[in-house]
């Protein structure tokens, strides 16, 4: 007997059907069993042992097919189990979208994406879940799905439970139903980490990143856009902080940053909503006032500046030059504009700057004595004494004027070191003396960036230069150091030694005289040593 040598190539899971497949193969046994066949009543024995085992032979083969199709099915089971379980656990969302909107089913990811129990998002509407002011992106991406079959992408926002708002990118699909209707397959990938990246990335290109406000690169892109028939009268206001190097020399670039931050901060409270304001760089601002004539112009400056007025940097007042110029027809370009803004602003710079850096050295000053209790004293004492010493060597008034000035300005470089250094009762450690050692640098900028201080500012710079080249900071010997530098120099060491210091007690006057006498040639000019001795001598 020839047997079969294939099997069903595929099976039907159906347990109804298996079970009614046994109970014929069931029924056909019994029947055989019970009434043969007239042709096996005639047939002979062998014939019977050959056509039984035959048909035992067929049912085991049955069981056969019957236990395959049984691992099939459970194969079957477990392939869909595997898979709902990875749809369900997905890194993406998925949803299913019946053609009337409503969402068929969702998986466990996009339920958690929604902090919804899982299911709970069947038959509602899937708009419902969309930020109200981007539906139209869907609406729009649906249509289009429609109306090309091809798969469509887009990004929008959609709403959590707790209301909380995140940016999706949404893939869509279409295909159709068992029912012949169209079905919607979404998946939803969460970007809002990437779209506050991008956020951050935009706002960095585009504004300052010390003041907050829009930068250059935003300020000429503002320019061109604004740059319309609509937006006339348009005007640029330039704004030039006075005294930046100033506040930054004496007290540090954290101090001149603070600045900076709050020139800002008033402007944009002088201005209004929609002005456009951004830092140009350094101590530079710059308005753009659309649909603003030269009066309203005058009304924000004059709005800042009074706000400005309010304002105080380490007790020092705060003070920006402004220059305005208005575009009233499209025929001037706005690079005409913002040249003449630019140049009315430095004009202005020129009357308000100098009267301003004037006021900042005497805040300076102020500051300084707040600092150092024994400051005030010290720089009059050194100022009264650069003058008698001038007087000695009959010199010009005018250099004699100069002498009181440098006397007076000679610390003020101190303005820019810790308190509890120039305080200190003990001994100065390395670092703390290079600080200390600093200070007439210091003081050569600060004066040095004022109008007609250049000369003052020089001799303090070499007010602890000593005769033999050994002092600082530059080393110079001789009458390479500057005259009126050389005057100071004695002035300053004389009222230190017979000044109460908080490491030491003041020297006796004759002591302090003797020290000066030791070091001539040395720390001091021999020669303007003699004349210091003997107007002491005669003023005993």
């Amino acid at each position: 007997m020839k047997k079969k040598d294939t099997r069903l190539e595929q099976a039907d899971p159906s347990a109804n059907l298996r079970q009614a497949l046994r109970q014929q193969i069931e029924v056909m046994i019994c029947h055989n069993a019970a009434q043969p066949p007239e042709d096996l009543k005639v047939m002979s024995s062998e014939e019977t042992q050959r056509t039984l085992q035959e048909l035992r032979l067929h049912q085991i083969e049955l069981e056969i097919q019957n236990e395959e199709l049984l691992r099939l099915h459970e194969e079957l089971d477990s392939e869909r189990e595997r898979y709902f379980d990875l749809y369900d656990r997905a890194p993406v969302g998925y949803c299913t979208i019946a053609e009337n909107g409503l969402i068929m089913e969702t998986n466990l990811t996009a339920a958690n994406m929604l902090r919804l129990v899982h299911g709970a998002l069947t038959k509602q509407p899937f708009s419902r879940i969309i930020l109200k002011e981007d539906q139209k992106i869907y609406n729009l991406l649906r249509i289009k799905l429609i109306e090309t079959g091809k798969q469509q992408e887009c990004e929008l926002r959609m709403i959590k439970m707790d209301k909380t708002v995140f940016w999706v990118h949404l893939t869509a699909t279409v295909s159709l139903g068992t029912d012949g209707t169209q079905v919607f397959r979404i998946a939803l990938n969460d970007i809002t980490d990437r779209k506050k990246r991008e956020t951050e990335i935009f706002h960095l290109s585009y504004h300052d990143q010390l003041t907050g406000l829009f930068n250059r690169r935003f300020y000429e892109e503002e320019l061109k856009r604004l740059d319309a028939k609509r937006n006339l009268p348009l005007t640029i206001v330039m704004g030039d902080v006075n005294g930046l190097k100033l506040i930054n020399d004496s007290f540090g670039h954290i101090r001149g940053d603070e600045l900076l931050k709050k020139v800002a901060e008033v402007i944009t409270m002088g201005c209004r909503t929609d002005d456009i304001i951004a830092r140009l760089g350094g101590d530079e601002f710059v308005m753009l006032l659309p649909k603003t004539n030269a009066q309203e112009t005058e009304l924000i400056i004059k709005r800042i500046k009074a706000l400005i007025l309010k304002e105080k940097i380490q007790a020092i007042d705060i003070s920006i030059s402004f220059g305005y110029e208005v575009k009233n027809s499209m025929k001037v370009s706005l690079q005409e504009i913002f040249k003449n803004a630019e140049d009315h602003m430095y004009k202005q710079k020129l009357f308000e700057g100098a009267s301003m850096r004037g006021k900042m050295i005497n805040g300076i000053i102020n500051a300084l004595q707040e600092k150092d209790k024994r400051e005030e004293p010290h720089s009059h004492r050194v100022s009264a004494i650069c003058k008698s010493i001038g007087e000695a060597l009959k010199l010009p008034e005018l250099e004699i004027q100069e002498l009181k000035s440098v006397g007076l300005l000679h610390d003020i470089g101190k303005i820019a070191i810790e308190e509890d250094i120039l305080n200190n009762p003990g001994r100065l450690t390395v670092d703390e003396w290079a600080k200390i050692k600093r200070h007439p640098e210091i003081g050569y900028r600060i004066l040095n960036a004022v109008d007609d201080m250049s000369d003052v500012a020089n001799y303090v710079l070499y007010h602890h230069e000593s005769w033999n080249g050994k002092g600082y900071p530059k080393g110079l010997k001789g009458e390479a150091i500057p005259f009126v530098s050389r005057i100071l120099t004695i002035a300053d060491a004389y009222d230190a030694m017979t000044s109460e210091r908080s490491y030491r007690s003041a020297l006796p006057e004759e002591a302090a005289l003797a020290e000066l006498q030791l070091n001539a040639g040395i720390q001091f000019d021999p020669d303007l040593v003699s004349v210091f001795l003997d107007l002491m001598l005669i003023n005993q």
